[in-house]
């Protein structure tokens, strides 16, 4: 699977970095156009593996713009029904790097979304 490459826009990563306190650096792309960008991507991973999905997800995670972490975790979230408590475990060491509140919510959404679908 050829890997996503976000463009950057100086400009708007700017505004972004501001945003967010400085914490991290941005490409400088919107949501609705990370979106539409990452969409082929999300739709193609329902044929990874989960190991698949996790070592994309890591791949992703360690790039330097914040964009690449929310394509992560929307790759686990679109997949994440796939995933055994083993597994979703092990994305705790993701969860750990690079936490600010913009990630926090976004990886709750992927274990609350987990927790409601294995409720035994």
């Amino acid at each position: 699977m050829e890997k996503l490459v976000f463009p950057k826009n100086e400009e708007k990563a700017k505004q972004m970095e501001d945003y967010m306190r400085n914490q991290f650096l941005f490409a400088g792309v919107p949501k609705p156009e990370r979106a539409h960008m990452q969409k082929k991507l999300l739709l193609e991973s329902k044929y990874l593996s989960v190991s698949e999905i996790i070592a994309l997800a890591d791949y992703y995670y360690g790039q330097i713009e914040r964009e690449y972490q929310y394509l992560a975790i929307d790759l686990v979230q679109r997949n994440v029904q796939r995933f055994t408590f083993d597994e979703l475990r092990a994305l705790i060491m993701l969860v750990e790097r690079k936490e600010w509140w913009d990630s926090i919510d976004l990886w709750r959404k992927v274990y609350s979304t987990w927790c409601l679908r294995h409720l035994e």
